[in-house]
């Protein structure tokens, strides 16, 4: 029986770096427990820097300092980029790993003083944690992604691996179908983008990827690459909702959110203008203000806006329908949408 793509090419790899290069070995990340407690200390997939091996490097390589001090150059060096320049993020990252994370507190005389935290030893190897993990899963945004082998250096993943067993009907196929795929992806990647409720597009195309990656048969291939096309007609006709229901693209991710099953047709009116309304009132008052993100007053302030506009008998959801307790879960769920897309006005997901 021929051997798959994990046991034959990534099994080959891994056995190099835990034999030859002494690398420690983790659990499958297929099967890894989330949590604190868990196989790698990650509360959620969106953690790709293992902070239990980190803040344990971070104490070994840069002894006898207060424990805030850790937790700080923690957070310096899991913080999410303030760019959005790639180039500029890479440069800052590769100056923190190099030189270390810079952090300034009291010492025992009361004065504030810096000092840099080194990351890795540059100078002995065996100091640091190697730490290889196979299938180790990572959710963004849009995507959730399986990488085949990720090596943490110190708990900063360093090393990525994308190992394939080399198939010419299966790279045929590939290259053949391969304008199609990024076609679907992009269209995909703008409708999650705009819309984090279109899941069920996204479940459906990462089980169509899964299944052309597992398969060989070219017949089988081709039959899933007819499933992609017929994904991206459905696509397309998802792109023409909003103009459909009479909404745009800003307004319809509101109506999907304050909308319930089994609701008459008058009231999903009512929806309509609500959700509309709701996102002019927000976009006229509390959005306007400047990084209204960055205080809790001013968070606070737009999450009670929400509440309030939806609670209201004037303005707000029919009361019939919706419980009390139905639209403070409907106001988490729109305060949440409205955090992540409205860092500025206007909306860069929606130009």
């Amino acid at each position: 029986m021929a051997m798959t793509e994990q046991t034959q090419v990534q099994e080959v790899t891994a056995e190099y770096l835990l034999n030859e290069l002494k690398w420690d070995d983790s659990v499958m990340g297929l099967h890894e427990r989330l949590g604190r407690e868990g196989d790698l200390g990650r509360l959620s997939e969106q953690e790709v820097i293992l902070t239990r091996y980190l803040g344990e490097k971070l104490i070994e390589l840069n002894p006898g300092l207060p424990e805030a001090v850790y937790q700080e150059a923690l957070r310096i060096v899991t913080a999410l980029p303030t760019s959005t320049n790639i180039v500029a993020i890479n440069k800052e990252n590769y100056a923190l790993h190099k030189n270390g994370v810079e952090v300034s507190f009291l010492n025992d005389k009361g004065d504030r003083v810096k000092k840099r935290l080194r990351l890795f030893d540059f100078e002995t190897y065996e100091n640091n944690h190697f730490l290889l993990v196979r299938e180790f899963w990572i959710k963004g945004d849009i995507y959730r992604r399986r990488a085949d082998l990720v090596g943490f250096v110190n708990g900063i993943p360093l090393l990525f691996m994308e190992v394939k067993n080399v198939h010419k009907d299966i790279r045929a196929a590939y290259e053949q179908n391969l304008a199609d795929k990024h076609v679907v992806e992009q269209k995909l990647a703008k409708l999650m983008m705009q819309n984090p409720l279109r899941t069920d597009y996204q479940e459906h195309y990462e089980r169509l990827v899964k299944e052309y990656n597992q398969e060989k048969d070219r017949v089988v291939i081709e039959k899933t690459f007819e499933a992609l096309l017929k994904l991206n007609d459905e696509l397309s006709h998802e792109e023409k909702r909003a103009v459909r229901e009479g909404l745009n693209e800003e307004s319809l991710v509101l109506f999907d959110l304050l909308s319930k099953p089994n609701l008459q047709p008058i009231e999903i009116a009512k929806i309509k203008k609500v959700a509309a309304a709701l996102l002019s009132t927000l976009k006229t008052e509390r959005l306007r203000v400047a990084n209204w993100q960055q205080k809790e007053s001013t968070r606070d302030a737009v999450k009670q806006q929400i509440f309030d506009f939806l609670y209201d008998e004037k303005t707000g959801l029919p009361v019939e329908q919706y419980a009390d307790d139905e639209i403070g879960v409907i106001t988490e769920k729109v305060f949440m949408h409205v955090f992540r897309a409205y860092t500025q006005l206007p909306s860069p997901y929606y130009i």
